[in-house]
């Protein structure tokens, strides 16, 4: 008997034990469908036996905590959990540790940004007017790299070159205005000005925000037209997560990429890699499945190039209660084939260009929690951009390939930039928040086509920005102060404004912005058989002045949001750099055009319910004709966009069907040749439609299958029309046609 005792007093001391522990693990997880946190999640949990009531907001990990709470962990709890982009879920639960998945309902309206806050906040509150698109929206595209997500966004137009790939305009400025970042760090390697947009990939990124006009108070130089952030992912609840993903595109996109994930306790280890395959296309090219071996004929010559891609990321986080430590590695290897056309008179050989494309970027973040509201944010990134061309003599009987003697056929060029941004951020006030910051980024460029084989050029700055919230009003004073080794830089200032009004919101800022000639404008020679481009070691600075407002009105009416968004601006930049052609017909070298001006408009509205969204959009853009001050020409050239999107949860089978529609109107100009001659030049319009269905397959994984371009365009005209000459034409490439894509990812 007195062991019966013993015994029923050690297995009770068990029960406590047990439970006890358990208030210390009482921790529920919200997740979606790609096992990603959702903040924010309005939580109340219940007992059906009891008169327990708790309300909680998941946090940014996705977390409410229960510890605080007497909660026996051996009962079952009701809990209902709510989310403007999901569906509300309804369950019953034991409280240790459980995960929740939600299932979304459409791209979000509102989310989290940090391009240029002070602070993360909603993309409502922020003070710049910020279009985010999120991992639903990059899903439903089926877009693999940055181009094919950005090919129907307004105010946005895409340039294709077959060999230096595709090139973005925002507010009608290009090239060096546009400024590219994946977390906060700048993406270097440009050509012709302009980052190809196909080498960047979309396997890890969590979402996409966009700031048209300039952020150079922030970001510093290359931030005229506008800013593009690429925000990975960096959080995991599971302890050990993989997926992998495969691609399949009709014209020849072949596809494979992983994530690996392993979670012990505040240390988190993500890789992620992947290939990606193009086998090159030209129109009235036959459909294959499965690629072949290119014929030793005329169909070698390909308009659109062969490309292969290898991509790896390699990430460390640690966080804890007061810092969170995140340590990188990004590497990028591409190769592009142009086989030439074989040569008269017997077509048994021919010139082959082979084009290798490789970054490397290291780097360190460290967020330090200083007190409540007071944060330190360290950034160290080195980034190695990498570009080899060599030209080969092939024999097409015997496939034997010989380096040709010629010195211009062959270049190697490396270009460095390092990076170290500290900035200082307090929100202790409610009535004033404040950040400051110092930023060095020294840039180097070697090789054989850099003048002097060799050139370095530096940049040092110190900005602050100043959040005053004055009742309804907010108002955003800011100022860089900033060194360039080759350019005097002049004091660079922002004024941002915001003001809610009912259910609208009224955004007005100015912003003045800067930029130094990159060294490759400066001292770089880019010639092969497409291209002969010089740089200009005489070139001036550019300066801009931005003026921007926005207003726009949001009304939650029962099931319904409704949303209108009227935007306009104005941008005047002296100097700004161009590429043209000089007097000897074959080379185009950079020059500084004089004034130019773009203003626009643009309209968006939007409604959504649980299940559907539609939105539709239109952009008018107008660009200032430098040469209509000394000839008879137009003063402003214009341009138009419309655009139209639908997300629809069919509610049968878990599907979603989208739809997205662009029509990019025509794009007229003026230019002057060598001999002084004024040519006008146009671009013809086209329309691009795009579908996909997608289904989520419940800790499974997601399958999506699409058609791309289905209104079949590959080029559009474009001409020009002299004053003497007769009318000349030609093409640009668009696309390549109408085609077909799946697209399935696996968890496990």
């Amino acid at each position: 008997m007195k062991n019966i005792i013993i015994l029923l007093k050690f297995s009770f001391l068990i029960f406590i034990f047990f439970n006890v522990s358990n208030l210390f693990a009482q921790n529920i997880y919200f997740t979606d469908q790609s096992n990603e946190p959702i903040s924010d999640v309005n939580v109340v949990v219940s007992h059906p036996e009891s008169n327990l009531v708790v309300n909680l907001t998941s946090d940014i990990n996705g977390k409410i905590s229960l510890s605080n709470y007497f909660i026996p962990s051996y009962l079952k709890y009701d809990i209902i959990a709510s989310h403007i982009s999901f569906h509300k879920s309804i369950s019953e639960h034991f409280i240790r540790d459980s995960i929740i998945i939600l299932s979304s309902k459409n791209t979000l309206l509102d989310q989290v940004v940090i391009t240029a806050q002070i602070s993360p906040r909603t993309s409502s509150k922020s003070i710049h007017k910020i279009s985010v698109i999120d991992k639903s929206y990059i899903k439903a595209k089926g877009a693999v790299n940055l181009q094919n997500l950005l090919q129907d966004q307004m105010n946005l137009r895409l340039s294709q070159d077959n060999i230096l790939g595709s090139s973005i305009s925002i507010q009608g400025l290009s090239g060096q205005n546009v400024k590219i970042l994946i977390d906060d760090i700048p993406v270097i390697g440009r050509l012709n000005g302009n980052i190809d947009l196909s080498q960047i990939n979309l396997n890890n990124i969590e979402r996409v925000e966009i700031v048209e006009g300039p952020l150079s108070v922030s970001y510093g130089s290359d931030a005229l037209a506008g800013t593009i952030n690429l925000i990975s992912k960096k959080q995991q609840q599971k302890k050990l997560s993989t997926s992998l993903s495969t691609y399949y595109e009709s014209v020849g996109h072949y596809n494979f990429d992983m994530d690996f994930g392993l979670k012990i306790k505040n240390n988190l280890f993500k890789v992620s890699s992947g290939r990606n395959y193009f086998d090159g296309w030209s129109k009235g090219e036959s459909f294959q499945l499965i690629t072949s071996n290119a014929l030793a004929d005329t169909s070698r010559f390909l308009q659109w190039k062969p490309k292969e891609q290898y991509f790896a990321d390699m990430q460390y986080i640690l966080t804890n209660k007061n810092y969170n430590l995140r340590i990188f590695y990004q590497h990028f290897n591409e190769k592009i084939t142009n086989r030439g056309m074989p040569r008269l008179p017997y077509y048994e050989n021919a010139f082959d260009d082979y084009y290798y494309t490789l970054r490397d970027n290291f780097g360190v973040n460290f967020n330090l929690r200083l007190k409540e509201n007071e944060n330190l944010n360290f950034l160290l990134a080195y980034n190695i951009y990498n570009r080899i061309k060599n030209t080969y003599f092939k024999d097409l009987t015997t496939l034997e390939e010989t380096l040709t003697e010629s010195e211009s056929d062959q270049d190697t060029s490396l270009f460095t930039s390092f990076l170290n941004k500290v900035i200082y951020s307090n929100t202790a006030d409610s009535n004033l928040n404040y950040q400051i910051g110092y930023e060095v980024k020294n840039e180097y460029a070697k090789g054989q086509r850099i003048i002097n084989s060799k050139q370095y050029q530096s940049n040092y700055a110190i900005f602050s920005n100043i959040e005053f919230y004055m009742k309804k009003l907010t108002f955003r004073p800011g100022l860089r102060f900033a060194y360039n080794s080759d350019y005097k830089a002049p004091v660079i200032p922002s004024i941002n404004l915001m003001y809610p009004f009912k259910d609208f919101k009224i955004r007005l800022s100015y912003a003045k912005g800067f930029r130094a000639p990159a060294l490759k404008e400066l001292y770089f020679e880019f010639v092969d058989i497409n291209h002969n481009i010089l740089g200009n070691s005489s070139l001036k600075s550019e300066a801009s002045n931005n003026f921007h407002l926005d207003i726009d009105w949001k009304k939650n009416l029962l099931s319904k949001t409704l949303f209108f968004d009227l935007s306009g601006f104005h941008n005047n930049i002296k100097n700004l750099i161009s590429l043209a052609q000089s007097s000897n017909s074959s080379e185009y070298t950079y020059f500084n055009l004089g004034e130019y001006q773009t203003m626009g408009a643009r309209f968006q509205a939007k409604i959504k319910t649980n299940r559907l969204e539609m939105s539709i959009g239109n952009s008018l853009l107008a660009r200032y004709n430098s040469l209509s001050s000394g000839q008879d020409v137009k003063r402003f050239s214009y341009s138009s966009d419309y655009k139209a999107s639908i997300f629809w949860d069919l509610n049968f089978w878990d599907l979603q069907l989208a739809s997205f529609y662009k029509f990019t109107g025509n794009l007229p100009s003026f230019a002057k040749l060598s001999d002084g001659e004024i040519v006008e030049t146009n671009i013809d319009k086209y329309q691009i439609l795009d579908v996909s269905l997608s289904k989520s397959i419940k800790n499974i994984g997601e399958i999506t299958l699409g058609a791309k371009n289905i209104f079949n365009i590959t080029d559009v005209s474009s001409f020009s029309i002299g004053q003497v000459h007769s009318t000349s034409s030609s093409s640009t490439s668009v696309g390549y046609g109408r085609t077909f894509y799946s697209s399935i990812k696996f968890y496990f």
